[in-house]
């Protein structure tokens, strides 16, 4: 557990969430590839909150509103999907993400998938990256 992920899983990994983001660019995207993005927003975040990564909270923040926007917008119009710049805002959280699957520690991983878990578990929330962002 004190060891970093597996390759093969952190490259499936990867290679799971940049196939969600793609799946966000179509107007065919759904509602579970935009899911992902989420997910893979707060999984970044809780690892970055774990002292791992080189980001900031404007980073999470940005992707945070970008996603809300999404999300409002498909209520609306039932296309799940992400322009140019707000997938291009996602792909720097991919980045961050994928930095992340290579150092950080099987544990932390772990954990921080549990809180997302908790998180995801909750029907009303303050998000998380709100609060870090309502703090400083």
């Amino acid at each position: 557990m004190l060891l970093p992920l597996p390759t093969d899983y952190a490259r499936d990994e990867s290679l799971r969430c940049h196939m969600a983001l793609v799946g966000c660019g179509t107007r065919e995207g759904g509602r579970d590839a935009l899911n992902e993005m989420t997910r893979v927003t707060y999984l970044s975040f809780f690892l970055w909150q774990a002292g791992y990564g080189h980001a900031d909270a404007a980073t999470f923040s940005d992707a945070e509103a970008v996603l809300d926007a999404a999300v409002i917008r498909a209520l609306d119009t039932h296309v799940w999907r992400l322009d140019e710049k707000e997938a291009a805002v996602i792909e720097t959280i991919l980045r961050i993400h994928d930095a992340l699957l290579d150092v950080v520690p099987t544990h932390v991983y772990v954990a921080a998938q549990s809180r997302l878990a908790t998180l995801l578990d909750r029907t009303q929330t303050i998000s998380p990256i709100r609060r870090e962002a309502n703090t400083l």
